[in-house]
């Protein structure tokens, strides 16, 4: 067999060919690892999400018993029912916080002049890093 020669059905692959299918498949390597970050972030935050609904919603619950077992705050300030006041336990990188208590007036909710015995608060609590936040609506009422 002589040099240069080639044999039939002997047919290779040249560099040309080589670099395109590598560089498709570095294409392919790199996208498929970006959705595989996104899909991480996106579950991080649907997670921190899902916790601070759970939190916010325990908040209110244990308002609720903390209320009911007679420590009802006339014209609530802001933070009057604390977390650390009605046992509420979280990770440390959420934070909660409940506004000044609103009373109901004649069809509407207002700043608190004179308790009526119903007030209307909202509990808010949230990731440190801002990246779950979850707000809660309650009325309470005189036991």
């Amino acid at each position: 067999m002589k040099a240069g020669r080639r044999v039939e059905g002997d047919r290779g692959e040249t560099l040309l060919e080589l670099i395109v299918a590598i560089t498709i498949l570095g294409i392919c390597v790199v996208a498929f690892g970006t959705s595989i970050a996104l899909g991480a972030q996106i579950s991080d935050r649907h997670r921190r999400q899902a916790d601070a609904t759970t939190y916010v919603r325990n908040y209110a619950e244990l308002i609720d018993s903390y209320v009911a077992a007679g420590h009802y705050s006339s014209c609530a300030v802001a933070d009057a029912y604390s977390p650390g006041l009605v046992g509420l336990a979280m990770a440390s990188n959420y934070v909660a916080s409940q506004t000044a208590g609103l009373t109901y007036a004649g069809g509407a909710w207002g700043a608190c002049t004179t308790d009526n015995g119903a007030q209307q608060l909202t509990l808010t609590v949230s990731t440190t890093d801002n990246r779950g936040s979850e707000q809660l609506v309650m009325v309470i009422r005189t036991p």
